[in-house]
């Protein structure tokens, strides 16, 4: 399963992942939205979060 993030109304959700798939309508508002292989999307999450974590201690 691949996860998507809509930029425009903020839903998060699962959908069928194929490597190569282009955009599809966000269930909720029907914006196009990309769907990311779920290892990529928490990787991104992790950078971003241990990014965060650093600046804060920093």
């Amino acid at each position: 399963m691949g996860i998507y993030r809509c930029n425009q109304c903020g839903t998060v959700a699962e959908h069928p992942y194929q490597q190569g798939m282009g955009q599809i309508a966000c269930a909720r508002c029907q914006h196009p939205v990309s769907v990311y292989d779920t290892v990529f999307f928490v990787q991104k999450l992790l950078e971003r979060y241990l990014a965060t974590a650093r600046e804060l201690k920093a």
